[in-house]
């Protein structure tokens, strides 16, 4: 699991893009709108039992004149309800069947402390994932079994200020953690894209929480492609993904190393070579899961630096279907 760390931590920066805040009105057409504001107010309340618990910050609640609004949800490829405006506590994002919130971000000034010098971490990584764990609980109202082991990472970048005197000063601000846990079968395969993902900060509690257990999915009856054989057929799908029109450029006078092996985890089949852009490839994941096996290589540049790794391509993965040995697509950064 570990070559797809990395890959995890990109991808929770994607959830809070995909579930930024809409610049949307309410249009005051939503169905039971009344039942998503309760929803919303009862998540604030969750929220905020655990954040006077643990000595934090509360927040405030949810009026009863809050904007609800159908909000577009790429990864569901469907529409959430949105709860939420400049004004209010948090933006929430719940199914339009009201059966759980996707989306719990905090929206107040209660995080946008910096400080002159480095902020020390008062938690250990253990100490995060138990009141990351804790949160999730409370917000969303349970804390899923089918969760791998969390990923968790410290933050604690400085940034630059701009002075009156318009000159920039580095700052620093509290330090955050992120957790991830990446949602897995009863035999313990990771999904590549469903996880819960939370981000918190050590002065003020909870940030936001993405839970994202979206795809449908059945296990296999039986695991037919052997790990040797995904990894001989991948090599000619790796270079079909290398020559594949928008990422062409990108490859030009690099080659594919051998194999640096496979996992076998539960992806959204992306067909990469069939689509005409980054922009489908971004929306071309089907809800339909497949378990496969993901080989990985690397791009190696050519001519006078023969065999030196791309600073630019990265690495490239294949995912072959580990039941029937179809193509199901892959990636590359």
């Amino acid at each position: 699991m570990k070559i797809f760390e990395s890959s995890l931590f990109i991808y929770i920066s994607l959830i809070w893009f995909f579930y930024a805040p809409s610049c949307y009105a309410d249009d005051g057409t939503i169905a039971n709108r009344q039942k998503f504001i309760e929803m919303a107010q009862l998540a604030v309340q969750k929220a905020n039992e655990s954040l006077q618990k643990n000595n934090f910050p509360l927040m405030a609640s949810f009026s009863k004149e809050a904007q609800v609004r159908l909000r577009p949800d790429r990864l569901r490829k469907n529409e959430v309800i949105e709860v939420g405006d400049s004004q209010s506590p948090a933006w929430i994002k719940i199914l339009q069947n009201g059966e759980s919130i996707t989306f719990f971000l905090r929206n107040d000034k209660a995080s946008t402390v910096l400080y002159d010098l480095p902020q020390t971490p008062k938690w250990s990584p253990d100490q995060a994932v138990l009141m990351a764990k804790e949160f999730v609980s409370a917000v969303i109202g349970h804390f899923p079994e089918e969760v791998a082991k969390p990923l968790v990472k410290m933050e604690a970048s400085p940034v630059l200020k701009r002075e009156e005197s318009r000159k920039y000063t580095q700052k620093h601000p509290d330090v955050t953690w992120r957790v991830i846990w990446p949602r897995v079968d009863s035999d313990g395969h990771p999904f590549g894209k469903d996880s819960i993902n939370v981000q918190l900060n050590e002065r003020t509690g909870l940030i936001a929480i993405g839970f994202n257990f979206f795809s449908n999915y059945v296990p296999p009856h039986k695991i037919i492609l052997a790990q040797v054989d995904a990894q001989k057929a991948a090599v000619a799908y790796a270079k079909q993904i290398m020559e594949w029109g928008p990422a062409q450029a990108r490859f030009v006078g690099y080659k594919l190393s051998d194999s640096l092996g496979a996992e076998m985890w539960i992806v959204n089949p992306n067909n990469i070579t069939m689509q005409q852009s980054y922009e489908d490839l971004g929306t071309a994941h089907d809800l339909n899961a497949r378990l496969a096996w993901i080989v990985k290589f690397k791009a190696l540049q050519t001519g006078s630096r023969e065999g030196t790794e791309a600073t630019g391509a990265g690495e490239i993965s294949v995912w072959i279907d580990a039941e029937n040995g179809k193509f199901l697509g892959g990636d590359f950064n």
